[in-house]
């Protein structure tokens, strides 16, 4: 942990989620009540049911992680690889085209599609699937261009890429994802996936967490 930067950080987290949650009178129920309904102020409610997901929430639907380096585009088309309880693909689904969600926990699953029926969240197809090859995903969900890929599945995004075709990545316009490093073998790995990308003729960029040093966010584009 980078405990320079983690204090100012997580007191500056605090004061975004006391804004930016409309009913922040609930957050303390968290503690003994699940589901909790958060509502932000731009019109959005999940049902949450940790700490944890509400730091999720605060990450992606908030801080807009996944779209730091680059916004979303109207219509487009999305794969959500760990799409969780559905934060990313609920907050672009009214502006894109179509996004396939993909989520293997049954619970999960299940949460994901409470939070899209509470939002009347439209073009988002369920894809209950974790670390899928792209090629079948692909082909089972008719998708033949991806504007943007977006990976959260906790160091199942090497495996995932690494067993994708040259033609496959050749589908997909933009990668954006949370990288995992925890061990050595995880390191080599995420050294091996840049040099797959930039060989895919994709431009890599990527940044650490500003608190922890064994994850963080990477963004690959199309040259």
């Amino acid at each position: 942990m980078k405990l320079k930067s983690a204090i100012p950080y997580y007191i500056s987290s605090v004061v975004t989620l006391l804004k930016e949650i409309r009913n922040r009178h609930m957050i303390p129920f968290l503690l003994f009540k699940k589901p909790v309904r958060i509502m932000l102020h731009n019109g959005m409610r999940f049902d949450l049911f940790s700490f944890a997901d509400l730091w999720t929430l605060k990450e992606v639907a908030i801080d807009k992680c996944y779209e730091q380096y680059r916004g979303i585009g109207k219509n487009w088309i999305i794969v959500d690889m760990g799409a969780g309880f559905g934060d990313f693909s609920i907050m672009n689904s009214f502006k894109s085209k179509k996004i396939v969600s993909c989520e293997i926990n049954p619970q999960t699953v299940q949460r994901l599609r409470n939070n899209i029926a509470i939002n009347r969240a439209p073009n988002i197809e369920i894809a209950p699937v974790g670390a899928h090859k792209l090629q079948e995903l692909f082909q089972t969900y008719k998708i033949n261009s991806c504007d943007l890929l977006k990976i959260d599945c906790e160091g199942c995004e090497y495996p995932l890429l690494f067993t994708a075709s040259s033609d496959v990545l050749k589908k997909v316009r933009t990668i954006v994802m949370e990288y995992h490093t925890f061990d050595e073998s995880m390191r080599k790995q995420f050294t091996k996936m840049i040099a797959l990308l930039k060989k895919e003729h994709f431009t890599v960029t990527y940044q650490e967490n500003p608190v922890h040093t064994t994850f963080g966010i990477l963004f690959a584009t199309r040259k």
